[in-house]
């Protein structure tokens, strides 16, 4: 009831806000920028001779409100383009479409500064930085990992998780189609490509929470990722010892048709051959993408986007020797290994979409998508291991092992496999009102998944099978079972975006809500979603946000996975309420742009717990949890050295949850206090050809604690995780730098990096094996059971060699 209270009181001030400012002489204009009937983003748009003005969006609209007399003088400017002025006089119609021409003037050297000032949650991010980013995974994750609120504790996997949510509560579009992943990877060395081919890429936009209702039904953030409908053919080429990718884009048909389509390949077998686990690695990964648009007429264009994706991971393991504990206790297990692990996920999405603009003011978008998965998971792995304690002598460390601690077996085995189909149908419209912008959409989404699951493990030690009964030999764990789920989902959403003025500060208020059924829980689900910024006319350049909204995650697969079919109607949906406050402030230092984003957040939660295994979260259906998460985040970025964009980001986070009937509070398994990336790019002295790109991330640690089916103890905290990449580009040719010889003009850009992977050589700790330790049968004392944890470690250092080539 607070939040609603809450709700009807932002409403009605910005209600009386608006009713004042009708009654003052205010001029709104607003409209649309095109090229060639193609929408034209970031063009300036001002009153000649104020001081403050606008910026048009991704679609080409801007809106415009002066305090004055008319008529007045309209300027519109771009790099790139003719500047155009436009003179508005009394009886001029409120909104109106101007078209800019290209301009013929060749320019040396040019300096874009971003100034779009952010009406909502969405930071946008340059996905050009892709290729300069020091990643092993070489993906558009990799910057998001940077971004505001974000923590990845582990480089081998895309996946991340925002603000004391896990992995999977992260919205991802593509071209507004929403965007899965294979469902039984447990860890990141079986993860191959995600999906989003950087190369293809034109536009990239997150947010770490309280976004808007036009996107979907889940709680942490959302990556909306926009392809690019190319105007001329250009391709691209890279290559490294990790895989490599081609994209090829141009139009045919005199411009109607474009085509844009990548293909890439990777394989991590080069990485994984670090890891403490030795053996033979052969993953390999692939996949194909394409989108391609017909535009029948300047309001009619069909759109289709299809992927098809391959990822095999094949593994023999040979043998694991890992060390830990204090320099007091120091400890070894040694594992020798039988057996082979085979897994394999495919995926293919198709897309055809309809969009048509029936006036300028309005657009409606039709789309019909279709998603499959098919996933096996393959493995018998026999480990025989031995746990010794090293002797110190005289203050030295020695290989020899002085007390056998235990001995023992285990043996591993699943047979699992999966089939899941999405079929989706949705609606989006949006209309200008005015000077603001009504959204609305509806969206039908039927879900088959069929599964089965054949999973098991065997501990043997000291002649003890764990967990030892006198019945006989028992399995440590064990899951036998098939899985049939059928859903129907809809939802609906309606969204009212409202710029408008005070005392000549610029102000947007944007309301919205989310109806969502689904057919399994039975559930209905409201999400009203409030957002609000000002931008003072002050001399200093700050814009202020709040945004406040209940989000809900129904029940997807995960969720059921270990559930008896009579239980699937009992599993209630995840519910958060996001309250958000920030500011951006733009200011310049030594000459150059730069950017501070500040946001203060609390989250209440009421969810299903779960832990993390590595990239695997394991849902306890059948249980609640009240949670919260509460922190600060700060991101600084710009051009630290002339030319080359860098940034910084510090997030702050507390989280803590209480299980159904008990009173103790315990942080969620993604409780990270500290959390700090820092991206920095810099030239070599005298020679601008040369670029160095340094990437540093630190986690702070995060809780675990050993297996429990009945609890979420998170007593324990694992290592901080710490980690240095660094590349040195050679580059060759560039716009800045065009070949000199006739055989190299075929190529637009072309460059060489040199990159080192874990330049500190850091041993992080992703996940913990843990071992049950009895005495031996012949000892004298009475059989007891205590358990270690063996840190499971990631990759340690490596080198990297990339060519990146444009045509």
């Amino acid at each position: 009831m607070k939040l609603y209270y809450t709700l009807f009181c932002w409403v009605a001030v910005f209600l009386f806000s608006i009713f004042h400012l009708n009654a003052q002489t205010t001029i709104t204009i607003s409209g649309t920028v095109v090229h060639d009937a193609k929408p034209l983003e970031m063009v300036n748009v001002a009153i000649k001779g104020a001081i403050n003005g606008t910026q048009t969006d991704k679609n080409g609209y801007f809106s415009l409100q002066y305090v004055g007399k008319i008529p007045q003088t309209l300027v519109f400017s771009s790099i790139g383009y003719q500047t155009k002025e436009l003179v508005l006089q009394s009886d001029q119609a409120k909104f109106i479409k101007v078209e800019l021409d290209l301009s013929d003037q060749r320019l040396s050297e040019v300096e874009i500064i971003e100034r779009t000032h952010r009406t909502d949650n969405l930071i946008k991010i340059d996905p050009k930085v892709i290729h300069a980013l020091p990643d092993v995974g070489g993906g558009i994750e990799g910057l998001v990992k940077t971004q505001l609120g974000v923590k990845s504790n582990n480089e081998l996997s895309s996946q991340y998780n925002v603000r004391g949510g896990n992995f999977d509560e992260n919205l991802v579009y593509v071209n507004d189609i929403e965007i899965y992943r294979p469902f039984l990877i447990r860890s990141g060395q079986q993860e191959g490509l995600s999906f989003i081919h950087p190369d293809m890429v034109q536009s990239v936009y997150f947010s770490a929470g309280g976004f808007e209702a036009k996107y979907g039904d889940k709680m942490s953030s959302v990556l909306d990722v926009t392809y690019k409908r190319p105007t001329k053919a250009s391709s691209s080429f890279s290559a490294s010892l990790l895989g490599s990718s081609i994209q090829t884009e141009g139009v045919l048909a005199h411009g109607k048709l474009s085509y844009n389509a990548g293909y890439r390949y990777k394989t991590s077998k080069y990485v994984l051959n670090s890891l403490e686990t030795t053996g033979e690695y052969s993953p390999t990964f692939m996949d194909f993408q394409t989108l391609i648009a017909y535009q029948f007429s300047p309001k009619f264009t069909v759109s289709y986007l299809s992927n098809y994706s391959s990822n095999v991971f094949d593994f023999i393991p040979k043998d694991q020797r890992t060390s830990f504990g204090t320099l007091s206790s120091m400890l070894e297990l040694y594992i020798a290994f039988n057996g082979h692990e085979r897994d394999e996920y495919s995926t293919w999405t198709n897309a055809l979409s309809f969009s048509y603009s029936p006036s300028d003011n309005t657009q409606l978008k039709f789309i019909a998508s279709a998603y499959q998965s098919e996933e096996k998971e393959r493995f018998d792995i026999l480990g025989r291991y031995s746990l010794n304690s090293l002797s110190r002598l005289d203050g030295q460390s020695t290989n020899d092992s002085s007390l056998a601690l235990g001995i023992g077996a285990f043996l591993n085995h699943a047979r699992n496999s999966l089939n899941a189909k999405v079929y989706n149908f949705q609606h989006k419209g949006s209309l200008r009102t005015g000077n603001g912008v009504l959204q609305w959409g509806a969206q039908l989404q039927r879900e088959v998944i069929s599964s089965m699951t054949n999973e098991w493990k065997l501990i043997d030690s000291a002649e003890y099978s764990l967990p030892n009964r006198s019945d006989g030999i028992n399995l440590s764990y064990s899951y036998n079972g098939s899985f049939d789920l059928a859903t129907t989902r809809y939802s609906a959403f309606a969204q009212h975006s409202l710029p408008f003025t005070i005392n000549e500060s610029n102000c947007t208020l944007i309301l919205g809500a989310r109806l969502a059924h689904s057919n399994q829980n039975k559930e209905w689900l409201l999400s009203p979603r409030l957002g609000f910024s000002f931008k003072p006319n002050w001399e200093n350049d700050w814009l202020f946000r709040a945004s406040a909204g209940i989000y809900y995650q129904a029940p997807f697969y995960k969720e059921f996975q270990f559930l008896d079919r009579s239980a699937y109607s009992d599993v209630r949906s995840n519910k958060s309420f996001h309250y958000i406050v920030g500011g951006d402030y733009y200011f310049k230092a030594w000459g150059r742009p730069f950017k501070l984003i500040c946001e203060a957040y609390y989250k209440q939660m009421d969810i299903i717990p779960y832990r993390i295994e590595n990239t695997r979260v394991k849902y306890m259906a059948d249980r609640r949890a009240m949670a919260y998460a509460r922190g600060l985040d700060f991101k600084l970025n710009g051009e630290f050295v002339k030319g080359a964009e860098s940034w910084f980001s510090l997030s702050l986070m507390q989280s803590r949850q209480k299980l159904d009937g008990s009173n103790v509070e315990e942080p969620l398994p993604t409780d990270q206090l500290i959390n700090a990336g820092l991206f920095f790019q810099d030239y070599f002295p005298g020679n601008d050809s040369y670029k160095v790109n340094l990437m540093l991330l630190y986690g702070s640690p995060l809780p675990f604690g050993p297996p429990d089916e009945y609890g979420l103890n998170s007593s324990f905290r694992m290592p901080s995780y710490n980690r240095a990449d660094i590349g040195f580009t050679k580059e060759f040719i560039s716009p800045r730098r065009p070949a000199s010889r006739a055989y190299w003009k075929m190529f637009k850009e072309l460059s060489l990096t040199g990159e080192i992977f874990n330049l500190f050589g850091i041993e992080n700790t992703v996940s913990y094996l843990w071992l049950t330790v009895v005495p031996p049968a012949n000892s004298s004392e009475k059989p007891s059971y205590h358990q270690l944890a063996v840190p499971n470690r990631l990759t340690a250092r490596r080198l990297n060699l990339k060519l990146v080539a444009r045509f």
